[in-house]
Order: C-alpha cells, then sequence, then structure tokens
C-alpha cells in the first residue's frame, strides 16, 4: 500500500546532548520526544500502513559531523588537561590516560552506529538521498543569493552573508521534492524556524 503522509526528522530533534551540550559518543542516543513518541502513536493508532518515517541523508551527514568533530575536539582537550595537570603537579603524580579509539576509527565506528540504527526495526526510518542535479543546486544558489528561506542573513567579521541556512535549504529542498514525487502528505520535526514561507 502506498505510504500517503511521510513524516521526516531534522538534525535538531535527532541529537541528544547531556545538561553540558555535550553529545554521547559510545552511543547514538535518540531522544524520545519527539521521535520515540511518533513510533508510538503511530504504533497505538495502528498507522504504519499510511505513515513512513523519513530522514534526509544531510541531517545524518550533519549528525556524524557532530560526533566526529566533537570526539576530536573532546580528545584534545582532555590531552590538555593531563599535560597541565602534569606540569603542575610535576613528579608527584602521573596522570595516564590510554584513547582506545582514535579520531579515524570513532568515524568508522560512527558509521556502524548508523548502520545499526537504520537496521533496528523498532527504528522504522529510512534515509533519503537528496538530489545533487544542476537543476536543483541551481534552485539553491539562486535562493541563497535572494535570502529566501530557508537561507537567512548573517553576519561575521563585518561582513553580510546571505547564504546561511545551506544545510537547511538541501534538507527542504530534498523534502519538497520527495513530497512531489511520492504524492504524500509532509510534516517535518524542527525546532528551526528557517523553514517558514
Amino acid at each position: 500500500m502506498k505510504k500517503t503522509i511521510s513524516v521526516f526528522f531534522d538534525t535538531n530533534i535527532l541529537e541528544s546532548r547531556d545538561s553540558d551540550s555535550l553529545l554521547s559518543f559510545s552511543e547514538l542516543k535518540i531522544p524520545k520526544t519527539p521521535f520515540y513518541d511518533v513510533i508510538r502513536c503511530i504504533d497505538e493508532f495502528g498507522l504504519w500502513e499510511s505513515v513512513e518515517l523519513l530522514i534526509p541523508d544531510m541531517v545524518v551527514m550533519e549528525l556524524k559531523h557532530h560526533l566526529n568533530k566533537e570526539y576530536k575536539n573532546k580528545i584534545t582537550q582532555m590531552q590538555k588537561a593531563i599535560q597541565q595537570y602534569q606540569e603542575r603537579l610535576g613528579s608527584l603524580a602521573e596522570i595516564d590516560c590510554t584513547i582506545n579509539t582514535s579520531c579515524d576509527d570513532y568515524s568508522e565506528y560512527v558509521n556502524s552506529l548508523f548502520e545499526d540504527f537504520f537496521a533496528t526495526a523498532r527504528n522504522h526510518s529510512r534515509i533519503i538521498e537528496s538530489k545533487k542535479d544542476s537543476t536543483t543546486m541551481k534552485r539553491l544558489i539562486e535562493k541563497a543569493t535572494k535570502t529566501e528561506a530557508p537561507f537567512s542573513m548573517a553576519g561575521g567579521n563585518g561582513k553580510k552573508y546571505t547564504d546561511a541556512g545551506f544545510k537547511d535549504a538541501v534538507i527542504y529542498e530534498t523534502i519538497v521534492e520527495y513530497i512531489s514525487n511520492n504524492d504524500t502528505i509532509g510534516i517535518l520535526f524542527t525546532q528551526d524556524k528557517d523553514y517558514g514561507g
């Protein structure tokens, strides 16, 4: 049976940070709300015949990038902190810390976390690919130069940029194209306000 409702999730919905804004590095923690609440609701009302859960590939790329970047940053911070304490304590103490997973190995580990997530039946999710053809890219470039949603004006170093929001724009275009090609109703869970018309 053809799905009539497609539910999409943005990066800020799927990324889980603790109270210190830190990511969990050893496992993929997807927040219960709203992701697993949506699954529970679909289960309770028996809607799997008409509802599908989709995650744009740009969201997955962004989540992987955040995990890899923050892991590398935390390892670097930890090594600097150990060095500073060792210098202050001198021969009074010896601090030994072993990093069991290199940044390259961690990147492979992150890939396996996502493979497991999408292979797990209870997650009911699949990735949808963004189009990277010239027509889509031209449309994104035009929106960026005109600062059309989801692009926004941002500033830094005394300059104004009209292309802030590129990843959001790719996610948006991916969703719009999917909805159009599959004649489905789309629902996007996001914390961003960039997607307004």
